[in-house]
């Protein structure tokens, strides 16, 4: 029992430890007409903004309502990925959904690792590779 409880562990280390395609790469590798992998890009954006929502202070109000409109955007990304993943019609739309926001929590929890190592590496959160990332999806869905 102890030892697949260890197995079990090692594997979700091994996993969470792996390095996700970003953004700007994804579009590149995968074909962009396949609406999973449209639905897989947004969600990966989503994750991108919601991580440097959930990175920014409540205080003062001006950075409060940047924070609360990064939220927003991830939040309508995240709509989308559903719906175009639910269009799929390879599962039900409650499993879509639920594949969705559970790839949302891993990117933004992902995202919001590398965005604190970029602060500590740069000392800012709009320099690098997640900043060049949120500007690309903040692109994409304003050409929507």
């Amino acid at each position: 029992m102890f030892t697949s409880i260890l197995l079990c562990f090692a594997h979700l280390q091994t996993a969470s430890a792996a390095e996700m395609t970003g953004v700007i790469d994804y579009p590149k590798q995968n074909d962009m007409s396949d609406k999973f992998h449209q639905s897989s890009l947004m969600v990966r954006c989503a994750g991108v903004v919601g991580a440097f929502s959930k990175f920014l202070p409540q205080s003062p109000d001006s950075m409060k309502k940047v924070k609360e409109n990064l939220f927003n955007q991830s939040m309508n990304m995240l709509t989308v990925s559903a719906m175009l993943l639910a269009e799929q019609k390879q599962t039900s739309q409650e499993k879509a959904i639920q594949q969705v926001q559970r790839a949302f929590t891993a990117y933004v929890n992902y995202n919001y690792e590398k965005i604190e190592n970029e602060q500590i590496a740069t000392g800012s959160i709009m320099q690098g590779e997640k900043a060049r990332e949120m500007q690309f999806c903040v692109n994409l869905v304003s050409k929507q």
